[in-house]
């Protein structure tokens, strides 16, 4: 068995402590990014989501990096295991750097674009291009609870009673 593969310091810091209050360059140095990298990440980001209609390009969606920020911090580690290939990566532009990814290591690209792509599906700017009004709390409709506990989909969670009612002691 191979020994688990050592973690970035980002996640040394305890989950608690991960928030958007956190400072980009503390997640950047966490992720063990600079500033550098994140200009990469943007120009990768520009050419997998360029401008189109009234959608705006990747960078110009996201112009604060907020939630390329939020996005480092969850999976930061695994961006700059891809920026790693992609420095070794022939090309003299980004899309070039990219098409080259993509025949040499179709998995790291598919990723790189999956997260970037998600990344940009998860600013305001584009939830609005969308329509998409946010996450909002809604209460279950009247009678809707009963719906689904008539049909016994939730017997087996019932079954298992409360599990996350006391803290461990």
């Amino acid at each position: 068995m191979s020994p688990a593969p050592e973690l970035p310091p980002y996640y040394v810091v305890p989950p608690s402590e991960r928030s958007m209050a956190m400072p980009k360059d503390r997640v950047l140095e966490l992720c063990g990014l600079d500033a550098t990298d994140l200009d990469r990440l943007r120009a990768y980001g520009d050419v997998l989501l360029p401008a189109n209609g009234d959608a705006p390009r990747f960078s110009d969606a996201d112009p604060t990096g907020e939630v390329m920020v939020l996005t480092l911090e969850q999976v930061g580690h695994r961006f700059a295991q891809i920026l790693e290939i992609l420095a070794d990566t022939p090309g003299a532009t980004p899309a070039e750097q990219l098409q080259a990814l993509e025949s040499a290591r179709p998995d790291k690209f598919t990723y790189l674009r999956d997260l970037l792509v998600c990344c940009y599906l998860s600013t305001p700017t584009i939830w609005q291009i969308l329509g998409y009004d946010g996450r909002k709390e809604r209460l279950p409709a009247e009678g809707e609870a009963e719906m689904y506990l008539a049909g016994g989909i939730l017997d087996p969670v019932i079954a298992v009673g409360p599990i996350y009612t006391q803290p461990p002691n």
